[in-house]
């Protein structure tokens, strides 16, 4: 996942900012709780207004992750 996750960064670095999460650490355990993830890879996408917009689990293709970013940088 990585490598995808690297490249949609790439393209999308000064829209979306990407904060990488280890759940088996002791400052990222409490977050992974907090949005009531269940397993990983996990992926969450936050509005502005640090709303969830989507969630993500397991692997995702480079296509399904580039409909949600798109879905969420559309005008309303």
């Amino acid at each position: 996942m990585q490598p995808i996750v690297d490249g949609l960064e790439s393209e999308y670095n000064t829209e979306i900012e990407f904060r990488f999460i280890d759940a088996n650490s002791a400052t990222g355990n409490p977050i992974y709780k907090s949005f009531q993830l269940r397993g990983h890879p996990s992926y969450v996408m936050l509005n502005p207004n640090g709303e969830t917009v989507w969630t993500g689990l397991g692997v995702q293709t480079q296509a399904q992750m580039q409909t949600q970013f798109e879905a969420a940088l559309a005008p309303p």
